[in-house]
Order: C-alpha cells, then structure tokens, then sequence
C-alpha cells in the first residue's frame, strides 16, 4: 500500500514537474558504459572525482548495486525528491531484476539548495528514509564548511555501509553455482574426458607407427596444440579487454534498468 501511494505521489510530481519545466540539459542522456559521477557544478577537483568514480565502479562490480553522484547548480522547477528519482528512472540506475541504485543529487545553489539520497524499489529495506535522511544532515556541515570533496566522500561511505551485502555480484557471475552452473561444469569434465581419449588414441596410433613415418601421430599433437590453445577466447578475448568486452558486467558496467519511487531523505543548508 505505502509502495503504490508514493508511486502515485511521484505520478502526479513528475507530471506537474514536466509541464513546468524540462529545459535542455536538465537531464543529461543516459552514459554508456555507466558513469558514477556527474559534477556539473565543479565542486570536485579532477582527481577527486575519478576516485569517487572508481570507488563506485568497485562497488558495483563487487556488489552490482550502483551509486550515483548527480551534482548540479539548477533543477528547474523540479524539488529534489522529484528529480532525483525521475533521474534514477530515466537512466535505469541499478539492474532491472533487483531495483538496486541509489541516486545521490547535490543542488549547490537557489531555492533547491541541499541533498536528496533516493534508493531504488529494492533497497529501500536497506538505506530507508530516516537512514538517508540522517546521512544527508550529517553530510551538511562539511558543505557549509566548503569541504565539498569530504562530505561527499562521507555520503557515498555511508551508503556504501548500508546497502552492502545486500546484493551480491550479477547474477551472471552468481548463476555458476546454480542449476547453469552445474551444467556448465558437468559440460567441462565430460570435455576433458573426451580429450583424454583422444589424446589416448593417438598416442596409441603413434607408438604402433603404422605408417612408418610417425607423423599422424605427431602431427595430430602439433595440431591439437595449436588449434585447441591459440586460436581460442581464453587467449585474448573477453578477460584482456576489461569492461568494454564483457557487456557492461566489469569495470563499472551499465545502467540496467532498476525502478525509483520517491523514497529516500535529505536535507538544506
């Protein structure tokens, strides 16, 4: 019941939110591969937002959830709660079997000015809205101090703290240890069998020397050793090309999909 009345709140603030205003920018396209950090009012240094960035990357392919750091000077005529979740909406924020991102929007200036933490659908049981609500007050004396990079830095810890463990890595990655898995394993002992006995057979060929010259023997070895190794994915496909080979499931990944519906808490300064 409360998850279909805030839907409805949402409904009715994003429509009234659109007919006011979505002005160009507003809400920048989707990045693919996925991006964590989006400092569009400069507040971070270059190398601060790349280590929030990989830090958040590392969570996401520890854990699968994805954090991100909406940063901005305007929103419009959106409140923050609004944004931040049309935001976590429109980009997917988190995988769409388990709603698992959390949006992190920072409005540094006007009428808006403060921090709205917006967890999707499935981690609202983890980060809710008093926890969210007392990361945000915490966050906001080191803001009013102007130490901008170390209340962020404290925010993201925070989330991190309380929604990790709730998910595990993708299910691609979990499914090995299922009923997949097992097949796949199953596949790759009776592989290995199979190879013994061929490699059986040959060498049983080549030691009768039937032909005199040894060389179906050899031959077959020399090629089973050059077909079965070089020219295989293992050797320099998927796992040397990092997050760009394996379909966004590595090295950050991508947006999939998660649903937001309003929850979450913040604050002003």
């Amino acid at each position: 019941m409360k998850r279909l009345l805030l839907a409805a709140i949402y409904l009715v603030f994003s429509i009234s939110g659109v007919m006011a205003t979505d002005a160009p920018g507003l809400f920048p396209p989707k990045p693919e591969p996925a991006v964590y950090v989006h400092d569009y009012a400069q507040w971070l240094t270059g190398e601060q937002a790349n280590t929030l960035e990989q830090q958040l990357r590392a969570m996401h392919d520890t854990t699968s959830s994805q954090i991100v750091v909406m940063i901005r000077s305007d929103i419009g005529d959106y409140d923050r709660v609004t944004y931040a979740t049309e935001l976590g909406n429109r980009w997917g924020i988190g995988r769409s079997e388990k709603d698992n991102g959390v949006v992190m929007l920072i409005v540094t200036e006007g009428n808006q000015r403060g921090i709205f933490i917006s967890p999707g659908y499935g981690l609202e049981g983890a980060l809710t809205d008093l926890q969210a609500t007392q990361i945000a007050r915490d966050m906001v004396p080191y803001f009013r101090a102007g130490n901008y990079y170390s209340g962020i830095q404290y925010g993201v810890s925070a989330v991190i703290s309380a929604i990790h463990g709730e998910y595990t890595a993708d299910s691609t990655s979990n499914d090995a240890t299922g009923s997949g898995g097992a097949w796949v394993i199953l596949t790759i002992f009776l592989g290995i069998i199979i190879l013994m006995v061929i490699i059986a057979l040959f060498g049983k060929y080549d030691t009768q020397d039937l032909s005199g010259t040894g060389t179906f023997g050899s031959g077959s070895r020399r090629s089973s050793s050059g077909g079965w190794y070089s020219g295989g994915s293992w050797g320099g496909g998927s796992w040397g090309g990092g997050s760009s080979s394996s379909g966004g499931d590595w090295g950050g990944g991508s947006f999939g999909g998660g649903g937001f519906g309003g929850g979450g808490g913040g604050a002003s300064w």
